[in-house]
């Protein structure tokens, strides 16, 4: 299992709260970080 915490950026709002079994995501889909933080949930 993986632990996400919150993060917050200025520019780029990238929110990861883990909750038993939901992981909220909310990036900006412009951003290249979106793919990088969806490949590591499957992964």
């Amino acid at each position: 299992m993986f632990y996400i915490h919150i993060v917050y950026f200025s520019y780029n709002i990238i929110v990861a709260e883990d909750t038993l079994n939901m992981v909220i995501l909310l990036i900006p889909r412009q951003s290249p970080c979106f793919f990088f933080f969806f490949f590591q949930l499957l992964m």
